[in-house]
């Protein structure tokens, strides 16, 4: 199993973060078009969700340079953590502003959910596929 060089795991989190906005934007984009339905509010609720992944992306930096080994058991461990980090921030958030936000922070939670799930799935599975490609040095080594 090769090990996975820290700038290559930030690089992966960074795309892995920022890959669910960027699918929700076309995806709401493509709505507006073909439906014919949306205003400023969607474009706005887009622009949140790309400020608020790469807050998250902040939080889970610590995660993604940790997390060396995710092979057997430890690839549902840490795709649970990385689902829980998204819900856990909008409830932290909501308990600082009591009254405000709860009513929103449900639902929040529950996108946030998704999100995070989709964003550390993605990331597993790039560094799984990191750490099982054998390296070019051994296979140059192994030519006669």
């Amino acid at each position: 199993m090769a090990m996975v060089p820290w700038w290559k795991r930030l690089l992966y989190s960074l795309a892995s973060v920022a890959i669910p906005p960027t699918i929700t934007f076309f995806c709401a984009l493509l709505w507006v078009r073909v439906g014919g339905v949306g205003d400023i509010w969607l474009g706005f609720g887009c622009y949140l969700y790309f400020v608020f992944s790469f807050l998250g992306w902040i939080l889970a930096v610590p995660f993604a340079l940790l997390v060396t080994d995710i092979q057997g058991w430890r690839i549902a461990l840490w795709s649970g953590v990385g689902t829980l980090l998204g819900p856990i921030s909008i409830k932290g958030i909501s308990l600082l502003f009591p009254g405000e936000l709860s009513p929103l922070s449900v639902v929040s939670a529950a996108v946030s959910a998704v999100a995070s799930g989709l964003a550390a799935l993605i990331y597993l599975l790039l560094i799984r596929r990191e750490q099982r490609r054998p390296s070019i040095m051994a296979t140059n080594l192994s030519l006669p």
